[in-house]
């Protein structure tokens, strides 16, 4: 199956470029744009993506690194990994999922409090420990690790604490998703791996799964549903200043 339209955020009706199979390019444009009952214009969903202040964090900070990667609308918003790898025209290994582990610091004596953007919407989660557990949504750089793996690839805190150790991450806990929420605006499935906010938020490690270069072409969510941005991994390590992991 053909991968279907694409138009890149800020380029409304933009000329098709390149196949979906060349990193930095974007899925052929339609001939037609025709408006679904109930559901917004073509040209109305990509300016309301150009004009997200996540996406906008993504451009910009692909053009910070000079990269060829642009953040690109979708035809619509996927229902899962299968339907957006089919609608890409890409494998599944190749959509890359970025994942928020918050750093702990050892320190028992500190008191639990109210995790990040109030009560969780699941649970039970395990209490933040240490200084960041005193850091309220809003509140200045609550440290973290970024990871960035394969869209079905399972990440355990373990894993991550024993590959970060050599970098000074000594304890990582997954970032339950309303703490990813509040800390990022970006809801856990749309988390990009650059362009992230940094006035609550700061990630003092990248790493990325080897496993991620297999792929020609990877595609990373740009922050906003609907929207993904293309990539190699050789220009994600780059970009993100990864460190390479192999995770089981």
């Amino acid at each position: 199956m053909s991968p279907p339209e694409a138009v890149a955020a800020g380029a409304p009706g933009a000329t098709p470029p390149e196949a979906a199979g060349t990193p930095g390019a974007t899925p052929p444009a339609p001939s037609t744009a025709a408006a679904v009952e109930g559901l917004p214009a073509r040209d109305d969903v990509v300016a309301l993506a150009d004009a997200d202040p996540r996406t906008t964090r993504v451009r910009q900070a692909l053009a910070d690194a000079g990269a060829e990667a642009d953040v690109v609308v979708l035809d619509h918003v996927a229902r899962s990994p299968e339907d957006l790898a089919d609608e890409l025209g890409v494998p599944v290994g190749a959509l890359v999922r970025c994942h928020l582990l918050l750093v702990e610091e050892e320190d028992p004596s500190a008191p639990t409090a109210t995790r990040y953007g109030g009560e969780p919407d699941e649970g039970p989660w395990p209490p933040l420990t240490g200084g960041a557990e005193r850091r309220g949504a809003g509140d200045a750089e609550v440290p973290a690790v970024l990871v960035l793996a394969p869209q079905r690839r399972r990440v355990r805190a373990t894993d991550v604490a024993g590959a970060a150790s050599g970098l000074g991450v000594t304890a990582v806990r997954a970032a339950a998703p309303h703490e990813v929420l509040a800390l990022t605006g970006c809801a856990p499935e749309d988390l990009p791996p650059t362009g992230l906010p940094t006035d609550a938020l700061r990630v003092d490690v990248v790493l990325v799964d080897t496993a991620l270069g297999d792929h020609a072409v990877l595609w990373a969510p740009a922050g906003r549903p609907g929207t993904a941005m293309s990539t190699s991994y050789e220009e994600l390590m780059r970009i993100t200043l990864g460190h390479p992991v192999e995770l089981a």
